[in-house]
């Protein structure tokens, strides 16, 4: 798709039917810029904000190698909770072995020795 600028979309927009509201006649090209300026706006500030939490999740990916690496437990779920909590993927969504989906999630426990025995 290509980049149309202000004066083409204020063209465009009554080709579709595309009216202002309050005055039935096309957009005023000021209010098309207005709202063109916002938006890229909103995109910089999404792309800022994506970046940074790009850079936050690829520091924590290193956190869990040397945690894996250390055989540290604690700073492995400490890692994977904040990297849950910063997706906003605390109810991950039900697998296809899932029998029902009321039914509450079934966690694994390992003992320490377990744990160690992964790495054998």
């Amino acid at each position: 798709m290509r980049k149309l600028t202000p004066q083409e979309i204020a063209q465009s927009l009554p080709r579709y039917g595309i009216l202002d509201p309050e005055t039935n006649k096309p957009y005023p090209l000021d209010i098309i810029e207005a709202d063109v300026a916002a938006i890229e706006t909103g995109w910089q500030e999404y792309a800022e904000q994506d970046e940074a939490l790009s850079r936050i999740l690829a520091e924590l990916q290193e956190v869990k190698k040397t945690a894996w690496a250390g055989k540290d437990l604690k700073a492995i779920l400490a890692a994977i909770k904040q990297e849950r909590e910063m997706l906003n993927t605390k109810n991950p969504p039900p697998s296809s072995t899932e029998a029902v989906e009321d039914d509450p999630p079934h966690y694994v426990e390992l003992s320490k020795r377990d744990f160690d025995n992964l790495f054998r």
